[in-house]
């Protein structure tokens, strides 16, 4: 039986469990992420030097906290990123450290800064490739994650950036472009794409639109789907919360504040200690989940009391933080297909703050969507992952650098920058024009 936990405030950072084989990243490596994420502003501002110094006495604080880490060559600390992150959230949410609510303070700025209204923007993503496992001369079909056009994202027009001979085979389709490349002597790659569109705030006004399908029914209310797996302990949960709830928005109200009272949401997670026939049992065990499985579990529940739901991917339109993102839909009569994103857990401190509590509960900001699973989905294509690897993040200018490496070898599998432009409203062709001079391969930056 499966007991969710008490509270946030009373669950222990969770430890890797092979601590020396994840305390694998460098210190400078560490300060980067917390630059990202706490001081991204000031570094906009030129003032990287100063708050640079603020980010290392934040880490000393959290080692002084308890923090782990091992030496490496020459007395190098090495850290487990997840590890530093989860940590940070821990520290914060029992009054131990500043740093947490400093990066909460952050998010909130970033989502008060993007329009409420609809907005043209001008999306670049550049994804750098190491394709040095597959043999010289071999055929490579690269992947990107593309734009979903629907009601919260329309007028789409996508022209590829990267050589002229590679853009020859880029080839679209919703959610994904892909790219056919012949391996060469260069152990990287570099593809990708400049997207104009006008984003819209969800829902839109004009409403729920027609009925789900009996077919869509039945999709979206699948026990088993992917990370969506509706355990017993799953559906008990969802009916012990929903008891006596008639109308469908309380019972997603209850499972929302379940989240927010119960559960740490928008921590990091290591995916290979997650039990892939129970990935949800998972989460309520230990009471942490990222964005991916916190919306999965959303979406769990919902389908356990029959409410259509679907995990939903794409990225975030904050142009200091375009990074990738995950949240659910549900279906409620009337109002359709309803976004709910439990980043609100994180603005509203573990749901303490009832101003960002619901801030996304039934609502989201532009966003730009590129996944609906199950039916468009982007994965595939030659990239394989590891059994082991880690996520970094960090300023690049302008925008933001995602990269996945090997735990076990630091090897790079792929990297991508992201960059966001909010061009406003009234631009029509000027938007669809390319404002800006696109990135290449040549040249790596977009110039300014």
């Amino acid at each position: 039986m499966v007991t969710p936990p008490a509270g946030p405030s009373s669950l222990a950072p969770p430890a890797p469990i092979r601590a020396a084989l994840h305390r694998s990243v460098p210190e400078p490596e560490v300060l980067e992420r917390f630059l990202f994420s706490a001081w991204t502003f000031e570094v906009a501002e030129g003032r990287k030097a100063e708050v640079l110094n603020e980010a290392a006495a934040a880490l000393e604080r959290l080692v002084g906290l308890g923090l782990k880490f091992e030496r490496g060559p020459r007395g190098v600390r090495l850290f487990d990123l997840a590890e530093v992150l989860n940590f940070t959230i821990w520290a914060g949410l029992n009054s131990l450290d500043p740093l947490w609510p400093r990066i909460n303070d952050v998010g909130r700025r970033m989502v008060l800064g993007l329009t409420t209204e609809p907005t043209w923007v001008l999306f670049r993503l550049i994804r750098t490739f190491d394709v040095t496992d597959a043999p010289v001369g071999t055929v490579l079909r690269l992947r990107l994650p593309a734009p979903i056009e629907d009601d919260s994202l329309t007028d789409l027009q996508i022209r590829p950036l990267m050589a002229p001979e590679l853009a020859e085979t880029f080839q679209r389709a919703p959610g994904r472009a892909d790219v056919q490349v012949r391996r060469r002597d260069e152990p990287m790659v570099e593809v990708g794409y400049e997207a104009t569109f006008k984003a819209w705030p969800t829902p839109r006004p004009s409403g729920g639109g027609a009925a789900l399908s009996d077919a869509d029914i039945e999709l979206y209310t699948r026990p088993r789907e992917g990370l969506v797996q509706v355990s017993a302990a799953v559906q008990s949960l969802a009916e012990t919360l929903s008891e006596g709830a008639g109308e469908p928005w309380t019972v997603v109200r209850r499972f929302w504040d379940f989240f927010c009272d119960r559960l740490i949401s928008g921590c990091v997670v290591r995916y290979d200690e997650v039990d892939p026939a129970a990935p949800l049992d998972w989460v309520l065990t230990r009471g942490w989940a990222d964005c991916q499985l916190s919306s999965a579990l959303f979406v769990g529940l919902c389908r356990a009391r029959r409410l259509p739901s679907r995990l939903v991917s794409g990225y975030w339109l904050y142009p200091r933080m375009p990074v990738h993102h995950y949240w659910a839909e549900t279906w409620i009569e009337g109002s359709g297909w309803t976004p709910f994103d439990l980043l609100s857990w994180g603005l509203s401190f573990g749901g303490r703050n009832p101003d960002w509590r619901y801030h996304f509960f039934g609502r989201l900001d532009p966003r730009l969507k590129t996944e609906h699973l199950p039916r468009v989905f982007n994965s595939g294509g030659f990239v394989r992952f590891p059994g082991l690897w880690r996520q970094s993040a960090r300023i690049a200018e302008p925008g933001a650098q995602t990269s996945f490496h090997a735990l076990q070898t630091g090897a790079l599998i792929y990297s991508d920058r992201t960059s966001v432009t909010l061009l406003g409203d009234n631009v029509g062709v000027q938007a669809k024009a390319g404002p800006l001079e696109p990135w290449t391969v040549s040249s790596p930056k977009p110039k300014s």
